[in-house]
């Protein structure tokens, strides 16, 4: 019986469950949306969380907190600067998983290539994503020369 066992293992070593964790949490605050299954997106969601959270209040420790988890200062000073202060105003709840529906061959046409369930193990698939993302850049990009247009 698993009692107070407190993370699921994901059929790896402790090591490559660290590093699989930290690849995660690094592919979705550079891109703030990612595709995987559902027990990795569920188990290194509140770590994701916390890492926000702390990066919220900007001082040395959670920095120093924050680059101990993803061990990259670009992408602290990213979260710090950018992702962060999306969230100033929000008590929690930063990400959300979403569940891809059908699979690739149940016919479904929503379902398409991000089919629901993998092809090896049937695993199934989830997009993990920031909450609060950013204004698309195409748009403010096309203000820009919009702008740069009528002023000649």
């Amino acid at each position: 019986m698993r009692h107070q066992k407190k993370w699921r293992k994901l059929g790896r070593t402790t090591a490559h469950y660290k590093m699989l964790g930290r690849h995660l949490l690094q592919g979705l605050f550079r891109t703030e949306r990612i595709i995987t299954t559902e027990e990795k997106a569920k188990e290194f969601r509140s770590l994701a969380e916390r890492l926000i959270h702390h990066a919220k209040e900007s001082n040395l420790t959670n920095y120093r907190y924050v680059l101990k988890h993803l061990q990259d200062n670009t992408l602290v000073k990213k979260l710090i600067q950018e992702i962060a202060p999306r969230f100033k105003d929000r008590p929690g709840g930063y990400t959300r998983v979403i569940k891809l529906g059908g699979s690739r061959w149940s016919g479904e046409k929503k379902a398409g290539r991000l089919a629901g369930w993998r092809l090896g193990d049937g695993g199934s698939r989830v997009i993990w994503e920031l909450v609060v993302r950013p204004a698309p850049a195409k748009e403010k990009a096309k203000k820009k020369k919009g702008k740069e247009v009528k002023g000649k």
